[in-house]
């Protein structure tokens, strides 16, 4: 189906919005002036999978508001890794590679839309997300295809999804991923140790060749790309049973 343009710049607009009124809270008060929309990459197409992280972040790709501006006015969007061989960069082509059949689609997005530092979204998220979910219930129904699932990016993510009945009020099937944060390197070395040769068979046959992932990656990059392969196939198995 293809997207309702339209419908979907006027929700942008709406973003741009709350951005501005998430401002006077707790953010500001604690950054003065932080807090800029970033877009996500438009969907060509209403997707097959909706994949929902938290918030955006400055991340190294800006040191200020006016620096973060001019790069989004020439193009930059949200999830756009920065090297190859970074955890965001393995997610997105593990969605890719094992989540996604030939032509399915997927659209990429965050509960709330305002790139900010780390320490200080941590600081007001709750009373944040409460206020952005209203939106990303109409973007999910913009942008995905009937019956396309939801996939939260993270435990927190997924506990606030469940908690206010996204399932029950999209119609959509709920699901979650582990974050590529590094953070969760220790959840990512569990699913490898855990399945310990199913790991090493897939080591030999997938991450040796340097053909479809960058070479040399280190341990815990491969224990990333395993937890996903792990878990993406066990969504799609889920999906196919009806369950």
């Amino acid at each position: 189906m293809p997207l309702d343009q339209t419908a979907y710049h006027n929700l942008e607009q709406r973003f741009r919005e709350q951005v501005e009124k998430d401002k006077p809270h707790l953010i500001k008060r604690v950054v003065q002036g932080w807090g800029v929309y970033l877009p996500c990459k438009e969907p060509k197409t209403q997707v097959d999978y909706i994949i929902v992280g938290m918030e955006p972040s400055f991340g190294g790709w800006a040191d200020s508001i006016e620096a973060a501006e001019k790069k989004i006015s020439k193009g930059f969007r949200n999830f756009r890794p920065q090297k190859r061989n970074e955890p965001l960069a393995l997610f997105i082509r593990s969605i890719e590679r094992f989540l996604c059949q030939p032509g399915e689609t997927y659209h990429l997005t965050d509960v709330s839309k305002g790139a900010m530092l780390v320490t200080v979204a941590d600081l007001d998220r709750e009373r944040r997300y409460e206020n952005w979910l209203p939106l990303l219930l109409v973007e999910i129904e913009i942008v995905g295809k009937y019956g396309a699932p939801v996939i939260a990016i993270g435990k927190d993510v997924y506990k606030f999804l469940q908690r206010h009945d996204v399932n029950g009020k999209t119609g959509r099937r709920l699901y979650t991923v582990a974050h590529y944060s590094r953070q969760a390197s220790g959840h990512h070395k569990k699913a490898a140790t855990d399945n310990y040769q199913e790991f090493e068979r897939f080591e030999k046959a997938e991450l040796r060749n340097g053909r479809r992932w960058p070479a040399d990656l280190p341990p815990s990059m491969k224990h990333l790309v395993f937890t996903y392969k792990k878990q993406f196939e066990g969504i799609r198995a889920q999906l196919n049973a009806g369950s």
